[in-house]
């Protein structure tokens, strides 16, 4: 593999300068080397990179560089598709087909382009719209539509209708194809048998299925042929068990590949109604990203690779053990008792126990103690947080944040804000008003309101730091320096004049020395920002004092920073004075040659 030099790559990314021409505009040789770095970028792994070098370098679509522009955006739309971003596939072709329509463009591959989009469609779950679309296309063709075409729309529309579970609908679509076009395949050939085998497994024509796919080499294949052998009775789901734990020892297998095998023994499994098994296997696929190409390629996995059915796994094995041992529903007691004395010997039977009693327990006290015990269970698993946040953020069962125990929801708040995932943080903390035990309530209240600030809610996140403060009659240096550190997200984020006023109430306490000279200087920043250079200089004049008479190097930069102010706000001598001051004190050579260059700034303005 070649690697591409860090130099020729930062060659690539940057723009032609002012005046030249981008090579694109005239030079095919350009366009073909730009691919190949792309394809290169690929191969290495950094899709990101490669997608930024097109946005670079595609050429703006006219009628005079389509081919160009054509070239670029094949490499586009198959880089979206990889990082599995459909919705900015839609938004693009949307775009583009409408940009070649008002400058009257024709586009060869225009019929292709637009199944980029419909097929991007599908793989976001929008299967009503991707119908509606391919039945325009289909009843509307226009004079360049051809077979192929044709061909793979209708094979698309096979797909949506058996995602929708339109079954009889998707057999019909396939009798008619099948009628039309025999054995004749447009487009890719294995997805088409893939996608025959997935209509016969869901409409018991199992034995057909077989036929299709004895020759399977591929891991979702083989899965699937075990899958149609099982139900066709030709394999009992024992065997088929055995055989998928039998290539599951493979240790070369990728996890993607993997899932195939671990779904269909997750079928297997519950063929036979090996509850423990199930759990245990469905508690890892849900912790796996890469479930979601399972889900994609086989749409009934949705079903059972889901919080909902592991909550009902859950609720069925609960339900055994205490049939098994006469325990009444009601009984909070008797159950929280039961689950307890598991919890070291068989930690899954008492995950079992206490997720039917923190949904149908009596008593407020007990639910929490459910919750909190299955919440500890649970996080001793690998990726034990994120299975936590699949069972009370991703399931039906669970209608809104606000229904999540509270102990949980605390914990969830730290999975989100570890996934940078702020606006379910924000869901997840509104109402709680106390911290959780054990935290400081000034540590969690600063935590809320960066959360809220962080997530857009600006407002909000700046009038919970005001109660804070209200609340203290006073506030030490390490508080003051948290506090602070909220409020410069304020600041980073534009939101001057709401982090001016938490400043000036900052002030209202009794501060050190070194607070009241760093507080000055960050209203100044926020003046500054809002362009009244006035105040900023005053502000960064007050925090330019020396503490014990030493000009350390905070009064260097406050004093650095008033003069660049006065500069700015044209007041030039004053501006001059402060350079002369600070010369005249400073015996950092380099401090003194930025100083000099200002001053000559100085001169040149006053002799414009």
């Amino acid at each position: 593999m070649k690697i591409i030099p860090v130099l020729l790559l930062l060659l690539v990314l940057l723009p032609p300068a002012r005046g030249e021409e981008s090579p694109l505009a005239d030079s095919s040789q350009a366009t073909e080397q730009n691919l190949k770095k792309i394809d290169e970028l690929m191969q290495l792994g950094i899709p990101g990179l490669a997608l930024r070098l097109i946005e670079k370098r595609q050429p703006q679509l006219s009628e005079q560089n389509i081919q160009q522009w054509a070239a670029y955006e094949y490499k586009r739309l198959a880089l979206l598709a990889h990082l599995k971003n459909w919705q900015k596939i839609i938004q693009r072709v949307s775009q583009q087909m409408q940009q070649m329509q008002q400058q009257g463009i024709l586009f060869a591959d225009s019929q292709w382009y637009k199944t980029q989009a419909i097929k991007a469609r599908i793989q976001a779950g929008d299967n009503q719209q991707a119908l509606s679309e391919l039945q325009q296309l289909l009843w509307n063709p226009d004079d360049f539509t051809d077979g192929d075409n044709i061909a793979i729309w209708r094979q698309l529309v096979i797909r949506v209708y058996m995602n929708m579970d339109q079954l009889a609908d998707a057999q019909r679509a396939m009798r008619r194809y099948r009628q039309d076009y025999g054995d004749l395949v447009a487009g890719d050939v294995v997805a088409w048998k893939r996608l025959q085998a997935q209509l016969l497994l869901r409409t018991h024509r199992a034995t057909e299925a077989v036929e299709l796919f004895s020759h399977a080499t591929a891991p979702r294949d083989r899965a699937l042929l075990l899958l149609a052998k099982m139900q066709a009775g030709l394999l009992s789901d024992w065997a088929v068990e055995q055989q998928l734990d039998k290539w599951l020892e493979n240790t070369h297998l990728e996890a993607a590949e993997k899932q195939f095998y671990q779904y269909a023994l997750l079928i297997a499994l519950a063929s036979q109604k090996k509850l423990p098994a199930q759990i245990k296997l469905l508690e890892q696929l849900l912790t796996e990203p890469s479930i979601a190409q399972l889900k994609q390629f086989y749409y009934p996995a949705r079903n059972m690779l889901s919080a909902d059915y592991l909550w009902q796994l859950y609720e069925q094995l609960g339900m055994q053990l205490a049939n098994e041992n006469k325990l009444l529903q009601g009984d909070d007691q008797g159950w929280f008792l039961m689950a307890s004395n598991q919890l070291e010997k068989n930690p899954l039977q008492a995950r079992a126990l206490f997720a039917i009693l923190l949904f149908k327990g009596n008593s407020m006290v007990h639910r929490l103690q459910a919750s909190a015990q299955f919440m500890k269970l649970l996080e001793k698993q690998p990726h034990g947080l994120a299975l936590i946040n699949q069972l009370f953020m991703h399931s039906h069962k669970i209608s809104s944040p606000q229904f999540i125990p509270v102990n949980v929801r605390y914990r969830l708040v730290d999975f989100a804000l570890s996934r940078a995932d702020l606006k379910m943080a924000a869901e997840l903390m509104a109402g709680l008003q106390q911290p959780p035990d054990g935290e400081d309530a000034y540590a969690w209240n600063l935590r809320r309101a960066r959360v809220f600030i962080l997530g857009g809610d600006y407002q909000k996140g700046a009038d919970l730091l005001m109660q804070l403060l209200d609340k203290q009659a006073e506030i030490s240096e390490p508080q003051a320096d948290q506090l602070m550190q909220v409020i410069f997200d304020l600041q980073n984020i534009q939101q001057h004049p709401l982090a001016l006023k938490l400043f000036s109430r900052l002030q209202d306490f009794e501060l050190s020395d070194k607070l009241w000279r760093e507080i000055p200087f960050w209203q100044a920043e926020s003046y500054q920002a809002l362009g009244d250079h006035e105040q900023a200089a005053y502000l960064y004049l007050q925090s330019a004092r020396p503490i014990n008479g030493e000009y350390d190097p905070w009064f260097h930069t406050a004093s650095f920073r008033a003069a660049e102010s006065l500069a700015e706000a044209g007041l030039i001598q004053d501006a001059r004075r402060q350079y002369l001051r600070l010369l005249r004190i400073t015996r950092n050579s380099a401090r003194k040659a930025v100083i000099g260059q200002r001053l000559q700034q100085l001169r040149l303005k006053e002799h414009h």
